[in-house]
């Protein structure tokens, strides 16, 4: 990996986001595999880890998964790691 003498700020936009199954540790956790788009091309890839408190509150209802994934897309950009813990 080459270093640059002067970072470069980039600034996207992203567009939307889309999301897989990673895995699952019954009444523990889950983790899904996230794509942030910036128009048509993947910008950046994470594993968001929903755990504690945040996954308790799963339920029947798959929107409160997307609301979380939305909710953490400031995290995943901000991150230099391959996977994040979920904030609410």
């Amino acid at each position: 990996m080459e270093e640059l003498s002067q970072p470069i700020t980039v600034n996207n936009t992203i567009t939307h986001f889309n999301y897989s199954f990673d895995t699952l540790e019954l009444g523990v956790k889950v983790s899904f595999n996230v794509l942030l788009f910036c128009q048509d091309r993947v910008y950046k890839q994470c594993i968001l880890v929903i755990q504690d408190e945040l996954y308790n509150g799963w339920g029947l209802d798959d929107d409160y998964i997307k609301n979380i994934i939305k909710n953490n897309i400031n995290n995943i950009l901000n991150t230099t790691e391959s996977s994040i813990i979920a904030s609410s």
